[in-house]
């Protein structure tokens, strides 16, 4: 902008200005004004009303609030946030197929061991219980002494390292950039492990993540977090929050500044 393109708004913003001195000047009784953040509202009253005290209305003052934290939001937050809601980090939950497979046939097998139990408590022989299964009687003994299903609890050792996995694998890392932070972290394992239970360490990670749109965030500002319909969106918010403890801390306190520039409480 140049300096005739100055000279001009300067000189409407003094023409505004001296009209709406003469107006105020013919109250010669007001004690107060509100106004917005006009600095040629500010100048014209303090010039006609010298003794008149100014406020600035609540509207403008929330506005310029809510802009600022807008701003905020874009400037610190992406348009597109990933959640990841592991629920359990364990390696227990991160099953091959062969290791589900696993499970599958030891519930099945503890479905007919509950059955041969039940034929011997009713009195029936173990020969007869055999035959009618279709097991020896060498295996019925092992049934008879089991009291839950037998499914081998192993040690893997990736164990300790799951939790690393996922978050390399939220941050976008390839097998093998992965690998290269596990071994950082005392990992003596081979490649090969990795590899084996990637697929299904991918799978979970992938059903645990969810996204959630800044604009959604944005809501905040406006409504109070009840006022949210989608209990799922609701509970997405909820979620980050926890995760973004300055927003979470910004969020409150405009809530509670609400709550004092709406009260109708009077302060001194």
């Amino acid at each position: 902008m140049d300096n005739d393109q100055h000279k001009k708004i300067e000189i409407i913003n003094s023409r505004e200005k001296d009209d709406i001195v003469e107006i105020l000047k013919l109250f010669t009784n007001v004690e107060t004004v509100t106004r917005d953040f006009s600095l040629t509202y500010k100048n014209a009253i303090t010039e006609a009303l010298p003794n008149a005290k100014q406020i600035v209305d609540r509207f403008h003052i929330l506005k310029n609030l809510t802009d600022d934290l807008c701003n905020y939001l874009k400037r610190t937050v992406g348009d597109r946030i990933k959640l990841y809601k592991d629920t359990d980090s364990s390696y227990k939950d991160v099953l091959t197929k062969r290791q589900q497979d696993k499970i599958d046939t030891a519930n099945r097998k503890w479905e007919l061991i509950k059955e041969a139990k039940q034929l011997y408590q009713d009195k029936h022989t173990k020969t007869s219980i055999a035959k009618k299964l279709g097991i020896s009687r060498v295996t019925l003994n092992l049934y008879l002494s089991l009291d839950e299903p037998p499914v081998k609890d192993s040690n893997c050792i990736l164990d300790n390292y799951i939790s690393l996995i996922k978050q390399c694998i939220i941050d976008g890392k390839k097998t093998k950039e992965i690998y290269e932070e596990m071994k950082k972290n005392g990992y003596k394992g081979k490649l090969t492990v990795l590899n084996m239970h990637m697929k299904s360490i991918r799978n979970e990670v992938k059903n645990n993540i969810t996204y959630l749109k800044r604009s959604k965030i944005k809501k905040l500002f406006f409504y109070n977090l009840e006022d949210i319909k989608n209990e799922n969106l609701k509970q997405d918010i909820i979620f980050y929050l926890n995760q973004n403890e300055e927003l979470k801390k910004i969020v409150e306190l405009e809530k509670e500044f609400k709550n004092i520039l709406f009260s109708k409480k009077t302060r001194v």
